[in-house]
């Protein structure tokens, strides 16, 4: 009878523990699936063709696996633990490494692919910087190196962290994975810090050329901004209860609901982009697309402007810019093309 008592005490703590985050996890799930199917459905009507929508096609397909595998997983642990408390009670180590295991590497996959998608956003938009392209380049291997390395080599750490009482995984299981959830959100606050001077760079083009500053380029700038703000607070507040928390029975909970936070919001993040940049677009009457990168080069001192057609698939408006500006000797040419949305994005 006791042991019962002690089967049916641990389920119905488990069952208190899990079922706010896995209940946070399912609307999440279904906010995800939402904008997946809106997404992907507005790709594949623009053509996979084009490299850019293939990318996003195909990286966000694989988050959306990702976090299907995780959500499963999590929803099937719990029907367990309602329905056949004994099961999970008595079930084993290795069946507590292996499910904490298929957790983690979704949580590390789905930073992987979001992180990626920053990157090649980060690389389109400063194609004239090569030292921020390169800089990019290198924090996305260094925290895809320290994730493999987590996932390498903390299967024997899973068991320390994963008792009776609270069996939880958490969000990193060494050394590796704590760095890499820190150079993720500095390459996360990066990413959207460039988009930030971009619009402003952007903008100032614009008011010298006496040209509004309300087109699609300026909203869909402003949308990368606003949304990589929103992530960067959610993946700060994840690594605080992770680093601090994380380990502690009493704070799983709310450090578990962030996990289930982090995988969800990591796949909505592009696909809100898609979703919302496009509704903004069938809404404006002036498409100026997407920005590229601003080059510069030498031109004759004028100060003559030559506007493009602003519904062309491409735009090219030439200012030429006092030397103070630029700390040049000469006055240089301010060429900016806008391209496609997609390329942008």
């Amino acid at each position: 009878m006791s042991s019962d008592l002690e089967v049916l005490a641990t389920a119905v703590e488990h069952v208190q523990r899990k079922i706010a985050t896995v209940l946070l996890g399912s609307v999440l799930f279904g906010v995800f699936t939402l904008l997946f199917f809106f997404s992907s459905t507005i790709l594949i009507y623009r053509g996979l063709r084009v490299h850019s929508y293939a990318f996003l096609f195909a990286t966000t397909s694989a988050m959306y696996i990702v976090s299907t595998v995780y959500w499963i997983v999590e929803t099937v642990t719990l029907l367990q633990t309602l329905y056949l408390p004994s099961e999970y009670a008595y079930q084993s180590e290795d069946s507590l490494i292996h499910k904490s295991l298929t957790l983690t590497v979704c949580l590390g996959l789905n930073v992987f692919f979001g992180d990626a998608i920053i990157l090649w956003r980060t690389c389109a938009l400063w194609k004239d910087n090569k030292w921020i392209r390169w800089i990019s380049v290198v924090a996305f291997v260094a925290i895809t190196g320290l994730e493999i390395a987590d996932a390498a080599t903390s299967k024997s750490d899973i068991a320390n962290y994963t008792t009776s009482v609270a069996r939880l995984p958490v969000a990193f299981k060494n050394i590796y994975g704590g760095v890499s959830i820190f150079l993720s959100l500095a390459f996360n606050v990066w990413a959207t810090s460039l988009a930030a001077a971009r619009t402003w760079l952007y903008q100032r083009a614009l008011r010298r050329s006496q040209t509004s500053t309300t087109g699609l380029t300026r909203k869909s700038l402003v949308l990368l901004i606003e949304c990589g703000a929103l992530y960067c607070i959610v993946w700060t507040a994840f690594i605080v209860f992770s680093v601090y928390r994380g380990y502690d029975p009493e704070g799983a909970p709310a450090s578990y609901a962030l996990d289930q936070a982090v995988v969800q919001l990591s796949g909505c993040y592009p696909c809100v982009i898609v979703v919302l940049v496009c509704l903004r677009k069938a809404r404006d009457k002036h498409d100026f697309g997407s920005l590229e990168a601003p080059r510069f080069g030498q031109s004759h001192p004028s100060r003559s402007l030559l506007p493009q057609s602003p519904t062309a698939a491409k735009t090219s408006v030439s200012i030429s810019i006092p030397s103070p500006v630029l700390t040049s000797p000469s006055q240089q040419q301010f060429e900016l093309k806008t391209y496609s949305f997609g390329q942008a994005l």
